[in-house]
């Protein structure tokens, strides 16, 4: 039988720790209730009303004993123990779907100003290194360069790859009554087309009132393969709040042919992609 864990820190995938989740099975991208603290090394949850963001998985008993020894557990022992295994409800960010999972809770004292305040450890890690450009990922009209740049102005590098784990969707809620594009959870087998822009941090929060950051999209940071080196590099990407979920349908026109010409630009297969009407894209 297996057990559903939701991660947070350095398990998460390509951070230090995520070999011990390599038999796991990634269910999504989730959030869970509460606060999230800067440990040095290592992050801490524990008990607040702010989301804090990571991955559900699925894990066999094996991989939860390996855990609780990773993560200073002794289940015997819980007021010693760095970490207490906790059960908690857990939102999967691509359906909205709330399901209860364990996690681990910072059991220690936490020193004082080392709140994270958006609740994303891996945000906080890409944003530590103070870069002056970072990669974001786009899998829907973004990828067409021209519609990135009439939005936020010339970039100078990007790089066609895929997302693992996950398959592109419309089901993102428009204020016109259409759709946009979402990533949707996927297999082992399914990877998603993307295009990487590397972007200032201007760029990027002009980026946010496109996307309408957080209350129409969330900006996370997950890992993305480059098609040519087949390096895994971390990125923003934008992810569809679950508030904003409707029913998956076919965007408009208009949205549709920048995202068909983005496939076109950087090489990717159009034929997966939804037509409209007939009409020619």
């Amino acid at each position: 039988m297996l057990n559903k864990i939701f991660v947070y820190g350095t398990l998460l995938r390509s951070l230090e720790r995520a070999y011990w989740l390599a038999r796991a099975q990634l269910l999504g991208v989730a959030r869970v209730r509460g606060r999230l603290h800067d440990l040095g090394s290592y992050p801490g949850l524990m008990e607040g009303s702010g989301w804090v963001l990571g991955e559900l998985y699925a894990i066999d008993a094996e991989t939860g004993r390996d855990l609780d020894r990773v993560e200073g557990f002794d289940p015997s022992d819980e007021v010693g123990s760095l970490y207490r295994r906790v059960p908690t409800q857990v939102q999967l960010i691509a359906t909205g779907e709330t399901v209860t999972a364990e996690t681990y809770v910072y059991n220690q004292a936490v020193p004082a100003g080392s709140s994270i305040e958006h609740g994303d450890y891996r945000r906080s890690r890409l944003e530590a290194n103070g870069a002056e450009r970072v990669w974001v990922i786009a899998y829907g009209s973004n990828m067409h360069t021209d519609r990135l740049t009439d939005r936020i102005g010339s970039y100078r590098e990007s790089r066609a790859g895929f997302v693992d784990h996950a398959r592109l969707t419309f089901n993102k809620g428009a204020s016109s009554g259409g759709v946009y594009a979402n990533l949707a959870r996927g297999t082992r087998e399914d990877r998603c087309p993307i295009v990487a822009a590397r972007l200032t941090p201007q760029q990027v929060l002009s980026l946010d009132r496109y996307e309408g950051t957080p209350s129409h999209y969330l900006r996370t940071v997950i890992p993305f393969q480059d098609r040519q080196t087949e390096a895994v590099t971390l990125g923003y990407v934008y992810l569809a709040a679950p508030e904003q979920l409707v029913e998956a349908s076919v965007p408009n026109w208009d949205y549709l042919r920048h995202l068909a010409r983005g496939y076109e630009e950087h090489g990717f297969e159009t034929e997966t992609l939804p037509r409209v009407q007939r009409r020619e894209i």
